[in-house]
Formats: C-alpha cells, structure tokens, sequence
C-alpha cells in the first residue's frame, strides 16, 4: 500500500492512522472498513446544513 485508499460509500475503505500498522511491511492491515460511519455524519450532513443556515461560506 503505497497511498491512501479512496473513501467510497461501498466499501467505506479508511486508513487507519496507528504507526504500528502504518510501519508494518503488510500495511493492508491499516486499512479499516465501514467503521465510524455514524462520526462521519458531522462532515456530511450536519456541517452542509450548518453553512446554508448561517448563510456563511468560510474556508480555511
């Protein structure tokens, strides 16, 4: 594994951000899948929502 795994609603492939697993010379094991769905919808749905409501369009 040599780069970051694309996110897709399918397989839900993430990287898993440990250096134990990131050092390893099978780094397949860094990569998780489906977990943390639930977390994610801060950054999917509540955030969007947050920015039309405000009326604000900030980027940093």
């Amino acid at each position: 594994m040599d780069e970051w795994p694309p996110f897709n609603n399918t397989t839900r492939a993430h990287l898993i951000l440990r250096l134990e697993l990131i050092n390893r010379v099978d780094k397949s094991r860094a990569i998780g899948r489906g977990s943390r769905a639930n977390e994610c919808v801060f950054w999917r749905q509540y955030l969007p929502e947050m920015v039309l409501k405000t009326g604000k369009n900030v980027c940093y």
